[in-house]
């Protein structure tokens, strides 16, 4: 996987727990569930908003969100995984 870009989004920012598990994200429609390992936030050429995405331990992404800043998807970040202090790294290359 190309970490460079998820989705052919470009990564911006990579982001983990320093303790312990993000957690799982729960599928009602098969009733399977992926562990979330990783967060990143990218953003796609010619697109001003932002995307936070849950990503498993081959970092493909579980999950979305769209926001208009990376201030917003970080808050998104701290309000899904609240107890859970995440740490980010700069990944723009």
């Amino acid at each position: 996987m190309d970490m460079n870009k998820i989705d052919g989004a470009k990564t911006l920012l990579i982001g983990k727990s320093e303790s312990k598990s993000l957690g799982f994200l729960d599928y009602w429609l098969d009733g399977s569930s992926q562990e979330v390992k990783y967060l990143s936030i990218n953003q796609y050429e010619n697109d001003d908003r932002f995307y936070l995405f849950l990503l498993n331990e081959q970092f493909e992404t579980l999950s979305d969100y769209l926001e208009d800043s990376v201030d917003e998807a970080k808050d998104i970040a701290n309000q899904l995984f609240p107890d859970i202090k995440i740490k980010w790294k700069n990944w723009i290359v």
